[in-house]
Order: C-alpha cells, then structure tokens, then sequence
C-alpha cells in the first residue's frame, strides 16, 4: 500500500469513529511548518489536510503509530476548530493545540481499540 492509500483509507475510518463523516476531507502532499496541517471550511463541511517530508520520512520508516497519531491531531481540529471563532487567535492558539492535543489521544484509543476489534471479528 502506498502512503496516499494509506492516509486515505484512515481518514475515511477515522471519520466514522470521531462522528465527523459530513464532512468531505482531502490529502495531499505539500510544504508545511508542520508535519500536518488542516484547513477546515464549516458553512461547506469541507477540510483540507497538507502533509511533508516529515510524514514520508515516518512512512519509510514503517512509523505508522506516529502518523496515525498526527492524522488524529488534524481531524480533531475539526471537532475544536469552532470553539476560537470569537476569541482573538493569539489569546486562544496555546489552549486550542492543547484541547486539540488532548481530545485527540483520547480519538486514537478509542480509533486503534476499534481497529483491533474488527481485526479480531474477522479472524
């Protein structure tokens, strides 16, 4: 499977498990000052993601756990993005990456502890 494939599919599963599937989402490659970046338009339910080097460095090096968990980080921006639409961006960034950082871990487990039991039903 290929990086693309890969991020693809686990967004799709991803949407189902964080309740987010109104939302129409895309990938690509591209320049970031982060691993992953998201761009999320609410009044069209639609989002962005733009992933760099950085993610195909972690692909090559079989380091799925490490992007998956990027992925999670990005798609839970949409579930906290509205909270800072009345706040100043400088007084709410630090609270957001936090909340969003959070609730994200929280979305893995509970996204990975889902995948296992699929995994184990269709064994």
């Amino acid at each position: 499977m290929r990086l693309q494939q890969f991020l693809e599919l686990h967004i799709e599963q991803m949407k189902v498990c964080f309740n987010i599937t109104n939302f129409d989402i895309g990938i690509q490659r591209g320049e970031t000052s982060n691993q992953m970046e998201i761009s999320v338009d609410y009044e069209y339910l639609d989002a962005g993601i733009v992933y760099d080097k950085k993610i195909i460095r972690s692909w090559k090096d079989k380091d799925t756990v490490r992007i998956l968990k990027c992925l999670a980080h990005e798609l839970t921006h949409i579930l906290t993005g509205e909270l800072k639409t009345n706040h100043k961006k400088t007084e709410c960034t630090f609270y957001d990456e936090r909340a969003t950082e959070h609730i994200s871990r929280l979305l893995y487990r509970l996204y990975t502890k889902e995948m296992n039991e699929i995994k184990t039903r269709s064994t």
